[in-house]
């Protein structure tokens, strides 16, 4: 009787040191998905504020871009003028002097993305369709990247250009030091040269800067509607306020 009772007892402990053990990893499973979950929902939620100043920079710049366009085409008709008036020499420096300043460096916000593809949190997105659609906008945000350095570098080519083209004194006195604001110049403002080669180089840059601005807008324009429809599909799946 001795003997059957100690094993009695020696199964009921293995059993009971067996419910202890099971429970202890269940617990651990649960306390670690609960970590998970909570440190996903605060990605999501560094990650919607990302895409939401990203949205309004796509609408920005695409207004810049199509502002670009234009100036550039008018430049370029009025360098192929034969003559210019005082009115169109001034509207001339003007367009031209403004081109500039509105292709800027692209600085969109990928931080959270950036951490949580560090860290490895990508994996913690439950649905592989949405975390396959946050790799794929922020893949196309670096194509857009590239094309905005294409922009940049013939902007830098076209302020080389305009060295020969017209007069550093008067582009000077066109823009405001404090607010630096940029207006027509005073007078009959007269080009530096007249030499054809160099009007045709300058409009032939011109005219790429305006082509590779319009792909551009077209890349903003697609890219606002994307980032509008990832915050939506972020904002259903995780029941975040809009």
């Amino acid at each position: 009787m001795k003997t059957n009772r100690n094993l009695k007892e020696y199964v009921f402990d293995f059993i009971m040191l067996f419910l202890a053990v099971t429970l202890s990893f269940f617990v651990e499973n649960i306390r670690d998905d609960l970590a998970d979950r909570s440190t996903e929902e605060k990605h999501v939620s560094s990650l919607l504020e990302d895409l939401k100043q990203d949205t309004a920079t796509f609408h920005e710049r695409a207004i810049a871009i199509r502002q670009v366009i234009a100036m550039s085409d008018s430049v370029v008709l009025l360098l192929n003028q034969p003559q210019l008036s005082t009115h169109g020499l001034q509207r001339l420096y003007f367009l031209a002097r403004s081109i500039a300043p509105l292709i800027a460096p692209l600085a969109l916000n990928d931080r959270t993305y950036d951490e949580m593809r560090n860290s490895g949190a990508l994996r913690l997105v439950r649905n592989e369709k949405t975390a396959d659609m946050i790799s794929r906008y922020y893949f196309s945000n670096h194509q857009l990247a590239f094309i905005n350095q294409i922009a940049l570098d013939r902007a830098q080519k076209k302020i080389e250009l305009e060295a020969r083209i017209f007069k550093s004194s008067i582009f000077a006195t066109m823009v405001n030091t404090k607010s630096f604001a940029i207006s027509p110049p005073a007078g009959s403002p007269m080009l530096n040269t007249d030499d054809s080669t160099a009007i045709n180089e300058y409009a032939i840059m011109l005219h790429y800067i305006s082509s590779v601005s319009a792909f551009s807008e077209k890349l903003y324009n697609d890219l606002e509607k994307r980032t509008v429809a990832l915050i939506s599909t972020l904002q259903k799946e995780y029941k975040t306020e809009r």
